[in-house]
């Protein structure tokens, strides 16, 4: 069950960070005795970048771009909690079918 959650809320997490959380990349970084200078480009998501590096083909560029267009950051983020939630939930109440996994604190007493 904890697998499962997991690999649902990678799913979310994936689409939310590539699709709508900027980053900013290191364009330069020098030296100037002990102090290091960086320099940034402008923050962009990674689907942005994509899109503006030029290397995808017409129709990946339009799948994505249709991909882009189905998703909503709000109702991403709300799976993103709510998902979360049923993973401490799994984690607080594990489900035990054979009865033999033990706490922690139960093996060591």
């Amino acid at each position: 069950a904890a697998l499962e959650c997991l690999n649902h809320l990678y799913d979310f997490v994936r689409l939310y960070i590539n699709f709508f959380q900027p980053t900013l990349k290191l364009r330069l970084k020098t030296r100037h005795g002990a102090r290091v200078h960086k320099a940034y480009d402008e923050a962009h998501t990674p689907y942005h970048r994509l899109v503006v590096s030029g290397v995808l083909a017409g129709t990946e560029q339009e799948d994505l771009e249709q991909l882009y267009r189905s998703l909503n950051p709000v109702s991403l983020l709300r799976q993103i909690n709510e998902n979360l939630e049923r993973l401490w939930d799994t984690a607080e109440h594990p489900t035990n079918k054979q009865g033999e996994v033990k706490t922690y604190e139960a093996s060591v007493t």
